[in-house]
């Protein structure tokens, strides 16, 4: 009986995060052309913390596929949910066994570097028709923004001990 209603509960807590991840990216976010800043790494960040790997690549990858395809601001391409999956995968890697700013400062440099400016910027040269070296400039400036937001939000939310705490709690 235990099983079920741990299963419940994380099957609860991943419906609620994946809920916050589309409307913190479609509803919360500042998009301008090839730029997206926003805060809907959170709802990822506490899914890997929790959940580890598979939680986060649902809320990741599942949410951009749900926000695309229910929100659209653009033509749905596959690229970024691939992304957004492989983003849940480093961060799960990153976060499940313990947080520290070196692991939360490394995850979020990784993927900016590989998920953002590379994975993202070769998506848009695809959809947009455009050379990569033309675009990766923009993007650049983009990731200049989100490292810092994403290490300092990130972190004040994952060391939080309120936050661990809700996460681990169980139902009485």
């Amino acid at each position: 009986m235990l099983k079920k209603r741990e299963h419940l509960e994380t099957m609860m807590m991943l419906a609620l995060l994946l809920a916050m991840q589309i409307l913190l990216s479609r509803f919360f976010s500042i998009t301008a052309l090839s730029q997206k800043i926003g805060f809907s790494f959170l709802p990822v960040f506490l899914a890997a913390r929790r959940n580890g790997i598979p939680g986060a690549v649902f809320v990741g990858g599942v949410g951009d596929l749900i926000g695309a395809l229910a929100f659209p601001v653009g033509p749905y391409f596959f690229g970024f949910t691939v992304t957004a999956a492989l983003g849940g995968v480093l961060y799960g890697a990153f976060f499940k066994r313990s947080v520290s700013w070196l692991s939360i400062i490394a995850a979020v440099v990784l993927f900016q570097i590989f998920g953002s400016l590379v994975l993202n910027t070769v998506w848009l040269s695809m959809m947009l028709g455009k050379g990569f070296w033309i675009l990766l400039p923009g993007r650049v400036m983009q990731a200049i923004i989100m490292v810092p937001v994403q290490v300092v939000v990130g972190g004040l939310f994952l060391r939080r001990q309120a936050v661990n705490r809700l996460l681990h709690q169980t139902a009485v």
